[in-house]
């Protein structure tokens, strides 16, 4: 079985993508689904901030038993694999991102004790998150304990599966959560979700790069490539607030930002519109099928609970234009979720 995890609120969200794929769904905790099959190889699940592959439970009433049944599931698998790493986290936490705080970092410490005791030639092989680079992340084996409660946990070990972008589960990002760094001078926090994209896509805007930012005020996304010393075009009604407003990096031009066409390609389309999926979903599909873009970060806001639709069309328009893409509900997406990519 495979467990999936979502952000609070977001658990029928997940629910009806997994029975969109035709999997039955249980929830195991406050949203961690467990589905009864293998999620399907290659497909990315959405509103699933991570994925523990092949998972099974294990349970302990003490920090010591729940590690000692932990590393009884771990122990054999860890011996076939070359280099692994480690992420324990409770979901929801405080902070599930951080490994170094509360029972899961005890269970943690207690689970690489008992490796380093038994099992030396996995405790070689160790990697721990902070050396973690991106190019080890593709080449490791991933072990995850996600603790439902202070007697039970799921585990899960496994390689991470290579999609068009990125991996899933990535192993630098513990519970799936990418931390980006507090920017002040941001002219909106709606900066934190490029910047998230940024890093699931593992590039971001260049010094020199072109770059068109669509429905750009107050200029939260566009901060984050001016930021870098790229270009930017910057197409809404309302002005920018600085200091993206006034960067001598920045043009802005006034008007629609569904009707804008560039006068020639461009690095990076960034879009952050409020608009209803099906006007963002068009204005993607004209991008992509001009080839004006080479890359794009674009977020989709939907009406309400009404998800699946539009999440299926998206998908069906990144594949239809062979966009080497994802689709995720980001850390802070809300009602919303961002498509990023190659175009």
């Amino acid at each position: 079985m495979d467990a999936l995890i979502a952000a609070e609120g977001f658990e029928d969200a997940l629910r009806e993508e997994v029975a969109a794929v035709g999997l039955r769904a249980t929830t195991a905790a406050p949203g961690v689904v467990v589905v009864d099959d293998a999620w399907p190889e290659g497909l990315d699940p959405v509103f699933a901030r991570q994925r523990l592959p092949g998972c099974a439970r294990a349970a302990g009433d003490s920090v010591a038993r729940l590690a000692k049944a932990t590393f009884d599931l771990l122990a054999l698998p860890l011996d076939s694999c070359d280099h692994w790493s480690l992420h324990a986290f409770a979901w929801p936490g405080p902070d599930p991102a951080d490994p170094s705080k509360g029972r899961p970092a005890l269970v943690a410490g207690a689970l690489l004790d008992l490796v380093h005791r038994h099992r030396r030639r996995a405790r070689r092989r160790f990697v721990p998150l902070d050396d973690l680079t991106p190019e080890q992340a593709a080449d490791l084996s991933l072990a995850q304990v996600l603790l439902l409660d202070r007697g039970a946990a799921l585990v899960s070990l496994a390689r991470p599966a290579r999609l068009p972008v990125g991996l899933d589960p990535d192993p630098r990002w513990p519970a799936g959560v990418v931390a980006v760094a507090p920017d002040r001078r941001a002219p909106s926090s709606a900066y934190r979700k490029a910047e998230e994209a940024y890093a699931r896509l593992g590039l971001a805007p260049r010094p020199g790069e072109r770059v068109v930012d669509l429905g750009g005020s107050p200029g939260g996304w566009t901060w984050t490539a001016l930021a870098r010393g790229a270009r930017v075009l910057a197409v809404d009604r309302a002005p920018l607030a600085p200091p993206a407003g006034g960067h001598p990096l920045l043009e802005e031009r006034r008007g629609d930002a569904f009707r804008f066409e560039p006068d020639a390609p461009v690095d990076w389309l960034l879009c952050d519109v409020i608009a209803a999926p099906e006007r963002t979903l068009d204005l993607l599909d004209r991008w992509l099928a001009g080839a004006w873009c080479r890359r794009f970060v674009v977020n989709v806001k939907f009406k309400g609970t009404a998800r699946q639709a539009p999440l299926d069309a998206l998908r069906a328009l990144l594949a239809r234009r062979g966009a080497r893409a994802r689709v995720k509900h980001l850390v802070h997406d809300k009602n919303e979720v961002t498509a990023f990519g190659l175009a």
